[in-house]
C-alpha cells in the first residue's frame, strides 16, 4: 500500500512538471509576448491605487448617469432614452431599429439581474438555459445605483468590501489589525476621532 501511494504521489508530481515548464517558458522566454503573458497573470494589485481609483471611476459613473438622465425628474434613465442613445451609437452598424429595440431590453434586464456580489450574471448561458416561460421581466428605467453598480460591475473587488475595508465602525479581527496596511489603519484612525 505505501509503495502504491508513493508511485501515484511520484506521478501526480511529474504530470504537474510540464504545466510548469511551459509557465517559465511563457512567461520568461518569449521576449515582450513574454512580458504581457506575465502582467495578465500576475496582476499587480495596490490597494491604496485601487480605492482611489475606484473613487473616481465612480464619480465618473456618476457625471455619466447626470448627463443620460431624463430632462424629467424621474432621476433615473429612461428606456428610451437608453434606446434613443444606442440608436445614435449603433448607426454605423447592420443592426435595424428593431434590432436595437432588442439589445435596449437586453441591457436593461442585464443591469437588473447583478448577482449578490454585484456582478453580471453569464446573461447568455442563462438564456441559453432558461424555458421559454421563463423570460426575464423587462424594466423601464435605470436608476443611479443600478447605473453606477453596472459600470463598477466588473472591479477586481466588489464596491461593498471596498467600503466595508473602511468602515469605522466594523469590529475586526486580530489577523486584520495585523495585516491590514498602515496607511489604512492610519486612515481608520482619523475616521474614529
Amino acid at each position: 500500500l505505501s509503495k502504491l501511494v508513493r508511485t501515484v504521489s511520484v506521478v501526480l508530481v511529474l504530470l504537474q512538471l510540464p504545466n510548469r515548464v511551459m509557465m517559465k517558458i511563457c512567461t520568461f522566454a518569449l521576449g515582450q509576448l513574454s512580458q504581457i503573458y506575465s502582467e495578465v497573470l500576475y496582476e499587480h494589485f495596490s490597494l491604496n491605487d485601487f480605492i482611489g481609483g475606484l473613487t473616481m471611476r465612480l464619480l465618473v459613473a456618476n457625471t455619466s448617469f447626470v448627463t443620460l438622465m431624463d430632462s424629467d425628474s424621474t432621476q433615473a434613465i429612461s428606456k428610451t432614452r437608453l434606446n434613443e442613445r444606442l440608436e445614435a451609437i449603433l448607426t454605423s452598424s447592420s443592426l435595424d431599429h428593431d434590432e436595437i429595440r432588442v439589445v435596449t431590453d437586453f441591457c436593461l434586464t442585464a443591469v437588473r439581474t447583478k448577482t449578490a456580489k454585484g456582478t453580471f450574471r453569464n446573461m447568455a448561458n442563462e438564456l441559453l438555459h432558461r424555458r421559454p416561460t421563463q423570460l426575464p421581466t423587462l424594466v423601464d428605467e435605470v436608476d443611479s445605483q443600478t447605473f453606477t453598480s453596472a459600470c463598477t460591475s466588473n472591479e477586481s473587488v466588489s464596491l461593498e468590501s471596498a467600503v466595508a475595508l473602511l468602515d469605522a465602525d466594523r469590529r475586526r479581527g486580530i489577523l486584520e489589525r495585523i495585516f491590514t496596511p498602515s496607511y489604512f489603519q492610519r486612515f481608520a484612525k482619523k475616521i474614529q476621532r
